[in-house]
């Protein structure tokens, strides 16, 4: 076999307008793939339209149910007008230094207050100052643009913001406040810019620090491509970065004054509660109780600002339209890959193109639809014929069988082999007849790859033709019959695709 067969054996081309004739005749299985893809994308956005307005109406109940528990609280506990007049009727009686006396109390129960909620979530306040971990992370603004400052300030804006505290409590899980663990040096008393900067990490452990840099590096460089569109191109470089322990004397200061305070004021309020009249108790419960009312209300009207938006159950006309242009899309890969893949011999197929032999005739025969949508069929399957004149199959086989002969006794062929092992045995007989009126003697072979028989019926044959059946006939089995016949010296007239 020479280089050219061996090649063409290897590489095949791909008929588009064949392909693209073949996706249409699937035309069933594409608007089925069509309706599934739009149902199951569509059915899911159903779902989860479904979960999200379930979701909502249950918050809305468990909000609702809140109102309901915070107005039965103020109606069996509240404020009521009746304490509201009361309120009026001591404070009418009370001297002036009485009032100041409950105020100042009140104003130190509620310092007391803050201090402890502080003492609760500052860091400083619940590690050894003496054995603080302290991150230090240095950082090199590098640009082409001349005004490094404009970076720079970014940069360091980026770092104040509420956003880098929001990232810390998300990647480090830090329950308290975040806003007093991280620091930047500041860029007044510097002539000009220099494009570095300066950051300060603090931490409940080294280990926590680390985390910290790690998030607050990772943050800046994710910033980074949303500031090159407004800056200009630019890299942000890492220099240094450390953890340490160290002793800040300055903060163990601060924190043992307001331990001070602490304790002061715990000592001082129950000494000043005691000294309170009966008249100025009354008045002292009757504004604490005001004030709780005052808190409740504000609470409440928190929650009415932020109302549940309960959205509807619907199916997304967006994601059915994909999910039907998806159906289609993989229905009609699918389709190209089974015909591109397929070692069957195709109906658009013919012999010269394919093996390099003469194309003795193509039967454009019609395939059996069975479902509905016969005619439309038709129509596609007529494109294959590429505006040839439709002949019905018998006129097509008689003109063929013609043909056969006339080619074999031209190159005075005596006995001619007919391979058609796949082929109608009435088109096979149609060219004996033919041929045997012109003084050829045929002999019908069958598939001889892979039988003794049929082999030893090669003998004494002079030349032969190949009847390929579309659909069937494989593009391998007719090379290795034509390399037989071409080894045995049989000469191959061509072929019929049929």
């Amino acid at each position: 076999m020479t280089e050219a067969k061996l090649r063409a054996r290897e590489e095949r081309e791909i008929d588009l307008k064949d392909l693209f004739i073949e996706i249409l005749l699937h035309w069933r299985g594409l608007i089925l793939a069509i309706i599934i893809g739009a149902l199951l994308l569509g059915g899911y956005s159903f779902y989860s339209s479904y979960k999200e307005n379930k979701a909502a109406i249950a918050q809305n109940i468990a909000t609702e149910e809140q109102k309901k528990e915070s107005a039965n609280s103020e109606e069996a506990g509240g404020f009521t007008e009746a304490d509201e007049a009361r309120l009026a009727e001591i404070e009418s009686t009370l001297t002036y230094a009485s009032k100041a006396k409950v105020n100042k109390y009140l104003l130190q129960k509620e310092q007391l207050e803050d201090l402890e909620n502080y003492k609760n979530a500052s860091l400083f306040m619940n590690v050894d100052l003496t054995k603080l971990p302290k991150g230090d992370i240095t950082l090199r603004v590098v640009a082409n643009n001349d005004n490094i400052a404009l970076f720079e300030d970014a940069y360091e804006k980026l770092l104040a913001s509420s956003e880098v505290l929001e990232v810390l409590k998300e990647k480090v899980g830090i329950a308290g406040d975040a806003a007093e663990r991280v620091e930047i040096a500041s860029n007044e008393g510097k002539e000009e810019a220099t494009g570095i900067i300066h950051v300060i990490t603090y931490g409940s452990s080294m280990e926590e620090c680390s985390e910290e840099n790690k998030a607050i590096c990772d943050y800046l460089t994710d910033k980074a491509s949303e500031l090159e569109a407004a800056l200009g191109k630019h890299e942000i470089v890492l220099v240094s970065e450390s953890v340490s322990e160290v002793c800040d004397y300055d903060r163990i200061n601060v924190k043992e004054g307001l331990l001070v305070s602490l304790a002061t004021l715990n000592d001082e309020l129950p000494a000043t509660e005691a000294k309170l009249t009966e008249e100025e108790k009354d008045y002292l419960a009757l504004k604490n109780k005001e004030l709780q009312q005052l808190k409740t209300d504000e609470e409440v009207s928190e929650e009415t600002e932020d109302e549940i938006v309960i959205p509807p159950v619907e199916i997304s006309k967006k994601k059915t339209l994909i999910g039907a242009a998806a159906g289609l899309v993989v229905y009609g890969l699918l389709i190209c890959m089974i015909y591109i893949f397929s070692g069957k011999i195709k109906d658009s197929d013919d012999f010269y193109s394919l093996f390099g032999l003469k194309n003795l005739g193509k039967i454009y025969g019609e395939r059996k639809f069975k479902f509905l949508g016969k005619s439309l069929d038709k129509k596609i399957y007529s494109l294959k014929r590429g505006g040839r004149k439709n002949v019905s199959r018998a006129e097509a086989e008689n003109v063929i069988a013609i043909n056969v002969a006339a080619s074999a006794k031209t190159e005075e062929i005596k006995i001619l082999g007919i391979v058609a092992s796949l082929a109608d045995n009435e088109f096979v007989a149609k060219i004996v007849d033919k041929a045997e009126k012109e003084g050829i003697s045929c002999r019908k072979l069958g598939d001889f790859n892979y039988s003794t028989a049929e082999t030893e019926a090669l003998s004494d044959v002079d030349a032969a033709i190949l009847l390929a059946k579309p659909g069937e006939s494989r593009y391998n089995e007719l090379w290795d019959t034509i390399e037989i016949l071409e080894n045995r010296g049989i000469k191959v007239l061509g072929g019929v695709v049929g």
